[in-house]
């Protein structure tokens, strides 16, 4: 999962700074991704300086405060679910709130998502059931299971039709 380049360097402006982070976090489902963060800074409403840069020490604790919520969010979610938090911008959002007290941030989110490693299957291939499927789905899953993919089985019991048509 990325965003787009274009995207991206849409909220980079002069006079902020850009705070980008990664850290390596493994899922519920033994899914070990490295997650990418990116955030700027803006001027308050109030601020009547030109420049909104925020100190190194700001810096450090920004990006020390955006690896812990990326970190808590990964290990307490499966990859269906962290996916489903990515597309809703959540961990974005916490992102803003924590960090909000050091120095405001304008634009806080996961912009990049890579699979390290995926979780084995423990010597176990899938079981796919086969009740009446079309001749496209059957072939397909024959030349799974000729890799060793999927363990394929077959149900007599769920389609009842198909025997009393031979029998005809």
């Amino acid at each position: 999962m990325r965003l787009s380049r274009g995207r991206i360097t849409f909220f980079i402006r002069k006079w902020s700074t850009l705070i980008e982070t990664y850290c390596d976090c493994k899922t519920k489902d033994g899914y070990i991704l490295r997650l990418f963060a990116v955030g700027y800074t803006y001027r308050k409403g109030t601020q009547a300086r030109k420049t909104s840069y925020a100190k190194k020490s700001q810096t450090k604790e920004i990006r020390r405060r955006m690896i812990n919520i990326i970190q808590k969010a990964v290990q307490e979610s499966t990859i269906t679910t962290l996916i489903q938090k990515l597309i809703a911008g959540e961990i974005g959002d916490t992102m803003k709130k924590q960090t909000n007290a050091i120095h405001p941030l304008k634009q806080v989110f996961v912009h990049r998502v890579k699979v390290l490693k995926k979780p084995k299957m423990d010597g176990k291939t899938p079981h796919v059931r086969v009740g009446a499927c079309s001749n496209f789905l059957a072939k397909q899953l024959e030349a799974l299971r000729k890799e060793n993919v999927v363990e394929v089985r077959e149900d007599r019991k769920e389609e009842p039709e198909a025997e009393n048509l031979v029998k005809q």
